[in-house]
């Protein structure tokens, strides 16, 4: 086709997209040696906060004319004032209309205007998970099946996120599926107990012991924020230990010093947390035995509980070290404070019954996520029959919620643990993590590039550096520029690894021997050397 285009027009699509896309397909026009008239728009909307859509068209500009070639005199910059988005698409398509009449174009490149939602720089860096950190646009998924996601484009990506930890058994599992399938023609909400809640709550129960009383929520967010207020109900104490890089959900008594998205988006504590409400809330480096055992010396006596991802997934995969457990797990007994082991992200992905039976140490309080609902939103705290007991309606502390148990999470999450017992896959998926991520690491140490990685069950993490990280500050120190090249690399090949060096990687039982290879071919076909030429 470009053989015979002399000059084109091209309405500006997502720029960061790779090769394969839009924003490769500009590039290779430019290069050819083909004239390239470049429209660049901004919708502004009243739900897009002050200044991002003027942000967002500053950065496709200079992306344009940097990355893609064009040129100065060939760029055309639209900015659309608020309205509403029909009355958008229609001024785009005016204008575009207006500017191919003025010129002899032989080809016209434009996303479909359905798909303008917002300013298209806008939605990429409001996405949730992180694409702003590598300086990409977000992937918008139509379809997942077993180990592999399709976008609103059919392109196709090996999924090692899964969701975030819960398809351990593949996207679309058809299991999961039927049983949805099957409560659904029964009802989808009660707001009154089920047997479902019942049948689901003994298996977590025979996976994880310590759990002696369950309550089902709707979230991990949930699940944490309830933990902290039965503890400090339970205890009569207000201060709440937590360490750096551990996320504990978007709570306002949680988010300091939090990990995962927080980090990511260079937010340490988010605004809008009060100060007096914050003040209970005491952080210390992770894995640093004196850094906690100083603070603990000063709170003691206040110390409601301390709240720990024994395994960590929130700044990129990080395992506490034992000893650091178990000192934690004795001096919230000698203080007669709660030990809360937050498994929204190790909670069987790990193994069957978490990191607490990888480690062996029993925490008072224990909080679940999504893996329990089988993707479904869900969540779960529980613990000592002596703690649980101060929860409403048997105790002072008040939790409800109209969703809680919600019967269609509550079949998916009783099919999929109950596959998980029956089958126990542990050992499978840290196997194949293992062949993965041992390939990853002899190439890329063969371009010189620093790589080191950790496992357990079905949760990994990889690093760009040399030593595995410990804590948080020394993912931080990682190189992002060479992270961020090195994603969007793989995105560009269909391999979907979490696009954030502050967050983990899930593997499936659908990971197949085939996937998993072609995964490493494509990590062979990396050039490391545009990276270095680029700097």
């Amino acid at each position: 086709v470009f053989s015979s285009v002399k000059s084109g027009l091209v309405l500006a699509p997502h720029t960061d997209d790779g090769e394969l896309g839009a924003g490769g397909t500009i590039h290779k026009l430019t290069q050819s040696g083909i004239k390239v008239t470049y429209v660049a728009f901004s919708i502004a909307r009243a739900s897009v906060p002050s200044g991002f859509a003027e942000d967002a068209l500053k950065y496709e500009v200079s992306n344009a004319t940097l990355k893609l070639g064009i040129k100065s005199e060939n760029l055309i910059v639209l900015d659309y004032p608020v309205r509403n988005l029909d009355a958008a698409r229609q001024a785009i398509l005016d204008d575009l209309i207006s500017i191919r009449s003025k010129g002899d174009y032989d080809l016209v490149l434009m996303p479909s205007l359905n798909d303008v939602h917002q300013d298209h720089s806008v939605v990429a860096r409001e996405a949730v998970r992180a694409f702003k950190n590598i300086n990409g646009s977000p992937i918008f998924i139509k379809s997942a099946k077993g180990a592999i996601l399709k976008d609103v484009d059919n392109n196709q990506y090996i999924d090692y996120i899964g969701s975030w930890g819960p398809m351990i058994m593949g996207h679309s599992n058809p299991l999961i599926i039927n049983a949805v399938k099957k409560q659904l023609e029964l009802g989808t909400s009660y707001g009154a107990p089920t047997q479902l809640e019942s049948d689901l709550a003994l298996l977590i129960k025979e996976a994880v012991p310590s759990m002696q009383k369950i309550r089902m929520v709707n979230s991990g967010t949930e699940a944490t924020m309830s933990a902290i207020r039965l503890a400090r109900g339970y205890t009569g104490k207000n201060k709440i230990i937590k360490f750096d890089g551990c996320y504990h959900g978007h709570s306002d008594s949680l988010l300091i010093k939090a990990g995962s998205g927080v980090t990511t988006f260079g937010l340490p504590d988010s605004p809008g947390v009060p100060k007096d409400l914050a003040k209970h809330t005491l952080s210390c480096e992770f894995n640093n035995e004196d850094a906690f055992i100083k603070l603990y010396e000063k709170v003691k006596d206040d110390l409601a509980g301390v709240i720990i991802e024994p395994i960590a997934g929130n700044m990129g995969f990080i395992k506490s070290h034992k000893n650091f457990l178990k000192l934690v797990r004795s001096k919230t007994k000698e203080s007669k404070s709660v030990l809360i082991f937050d498994e929204v992200m190790s909670g069987f992905r790990v193994s069957l019954g978490g990191a607490q039976e990888v480690y062996k140490i029993k925490p008072d309080l224990t909080t679940l996520g999504k893996v329990i609902g089988g993707g479904l939103p869900v969540g779960a705290f529980g613990g000592s029959k002596k703690i649980m007991d101060y929860l409403a309606p048997e105790g002072p502390v008040y939790q409800a919620g109209t969703l809680s148990g919600n019967p269609l999470a509550m079949a998916a999450g009783k099919t999929l643990i109950s596959e998980l017992i029956k089958r126990n896959p542990y050992e499978d998926l840290e196997a194949k993590c293992k062949n993965l991520l041992s390939e990853m690491r002899s190439i890329l140490k063969g371009h010189g590039v620093p790589f080191s990685y950790d496992i357990k069950g079905g949760m990994f993490g990889f690093f760009l550096a040399d030593v595995l990280p410990k804590n948080l500050n020394d993912v931080s120190k990682i190189d992002n520029d060479l992270f961020s090249f090195f994603i969007k690399e793989c995105i560009k090949r269909g391999i979907y690894f979490a696009p954030s060096k502050f967050e983990a990687g899930f593997i499936s039982t659908k990971h197949s021997k085939k996937l998993i290879n072609e995964t490493i071919k494509k990590i062979k076909d990396i050039n490391f050397k545009e990276y270095k030429n680029e700097i």
